[in-house]
Formats: structure tokens, C-alpha cells, sequence
């Protein structure tokens, strides 16, 4: 029986050898007749054996580490093409990439898998006062990546198509809490059964009326010893949290409220 085998082996072999020598002999006349055109510095057997397609070794592109692939990018990105608290935030974003990824994970070996994982991993993690990372972080870190490797690592041929961020699935988040007055708010921390965290989450929906926005602006301008500080004080975006103000026609539509300070702001600056 095994020299049965033996010889069928044997035979199969020399069927694949013959092949290869009529392939390569085929080439050879092409050659000669110069229907192929021979490699200039390249391997002549594989150039051969490739029926020409080839001819020379394939390289295999080195791939970064992710540590060095961010470096890079801190290192060789414009100057001055993103502000500073951008920078910031990019660079928080890529030390928990660096973290849950791996810091020696090779950048062309990141897939969708990958980050999917990542996704997973950082959603059952908890950031500040223990509150879970929510599902908007989570795919603010994952926008970044994707704009590193898109806008950046693509021109600089260290990695090759889109950035594999598009598929991903992200836990559903619970939604922000309705925006309540200061009255609803205490009342509902007065029933109980709320932790401090959930007490401080009722207090990032809290709605001022315009009543108790000017009674608060009144009491930064009888109280602040610069004059400046009052026209600055309420960062527009605060005042729409306070006031529920979602566009910018429902902003307008309460300039009025203000009217002397853009007059202000000009006579702190051009002194008149």
C-alpha cells in the first residue's frame, strides 16, 4: 500500500516539474521573439515563472508601531495647522488609543476588529467622579484616529486605504435629562434615590429663566472689581444651556437682552 502511494507521489511530482519546465521554456521563446521584455535589474526566474508579471522580489512595507505612528504625526504635522486645545484633545485621545490598542500594535495591522474591541473595551470603562465613558467620547477618540490616518497617514504612504472606522457599533448611551428649573431639580433631589453623580447630571439640564439670568448677571456686575468681567462673564454657550437656546435664530432672537454689550466690549478696547 505505501508503495502505491509511493509512486503516485512520484508521478504527481513529476507531472508538476514538467509543467514548470514547459512554462519556463514557453517564456524563454517569448523572450527571444520579444514579446516579453526581460527585466532590467530584476530576478530572471522569477520573471519566468511569473509569466513575465514580475520581476522582482516583493517588498513588504515596513508598519510603524502605533506609539511611533502618532510621534510622527506630533512631529512631522504642520505647525500651527490646529489650535492648541485641539492638540490637547488629540493627544488625550491618543494615550487611551495607545492604551487599549497597544503601544507596539503595528499601524497596518489595525482593522476594523481592532477598533471594534477598542470601542467595547473603552464603553465599559468609567472616566471622571466614575461616570461610564459615554458613547460620544468614545467615538470622538475613534474620529480622531480615522483623521490621523486619513489626512495624514495616507499622504505619508505609512498606511494604505481609509481608515477601517466605518461599521463600527457603539453602545447606546443613556440621553442627557430634560432641561428642569432649579425648583424641579431640588425636588427631585429631595425624593431621594439619587447618587452624586445622578444629582450632578440633573444639574447639567438646569434651565434659568430670564428672570434668574439677569439676577446672576447682576450680581457678577455689583460684585466684580473689573469692569470686563461682566461683559465676559457668561460664555455664550452657557447661556444656551441655561435658556435652552438650540439655534442660532433662537440666540438673535434675545440680543436684545444685551444691548449695551458689544458698546462695552468696543470701549474696553479702543479706549472710547
Amino acid at each position: 500500500m505505501s508503495r502505491a502511494k509511493n509512486g503516485l507521489a512520484q508521478d504527481h511530482g513529476k507531472r508538476q516539474r514538467e509543467r514548470l519546465r514547459g512554462r519556463i521554456e514557453e517564456n524563454l521563446i517569448l523572450l527571444e521573439r520579444g514579446k516579453l521584455d526581460p527585466p532590467a535589474d530584476g530576478n530572471l526566474a522569477l520573471f519566468l515563472l511569473s509569466d513575465g508579471k514580475i520581476n522582482h522580489k516583493p517588498k513588504v512595507e515596513p508598519s510603524l508601531s502605533l506609539t511611533m505612528f502618532f510621534r510622527r504625526y506630533r512631529d512631522e504635522f504642520t505647525k500651527g495647522a490646529k489650535e492648541a486645545n485641539t492638540h490637547y484633545t488629540e493627544k488625550i485621545h491618543m494615550d487611551h488609543l495607545e492604551r487599549v490598542i497597544g503601544p507596539r500594535t503595528g499601524i497596518r495591522s489595525v482593522s476594523m476588529e481592532t477598533l471594534q474591541k477598542y470601542v467595547d473595551k473603552r464603553a465599559g470603562e468609567t472616566g471622571p467622579k466614575d461616570k461610564p465613558i459615554s458613547r460620544v467620547t468614545i467615538q470622538k477618540e475613534v474620529g480622531t484616529f480615522g483623521s490621523i490616518w486619513n489626512k495624514w497617514g495616507l499622504q505619508q504612504a505609512l498606511v494604505s486605504g481609509p481608515a477601517p472606522t466605518k461599521g463600527l457599533v457603539y453602545t447606546k448611551s443613556k440621553g442627557k435629562a430634560p432641561f428642569q428649573t432649579w425648583q424641579q431639580i431640588e425636588q427631585r433631589i429631595k425624593r431621594g434615590n439619587l447618587s452624586a453623580a445622578e444629582q450632578e447630571d440633573l444639574w447639567e439640564s438646569l434651565f434659568l429663566g430670564l428672570s434668574e439670568i439677569d439676577e446672576c448677571l447682576s450680581h457678577v456686575k455689583k460684585t466684580s472689581r473689573f469692569g470686563f468681567v461682566y461683559p465676559a462673564f457668561i460664555d455664550q454657550r452657557t447661556i444656551d444651556a441655561w435658556s435652552g437656546h438650540q439655534t442660532e435664530e433662537m440666540r438673535k432672537r434675545y440680543t436684545h437682552l444685551f444691548p449695551d454689550q458689544q458698546q462695552k466690549a468696543m470701549r474696553l478696547i479702543f479706549g472710547k
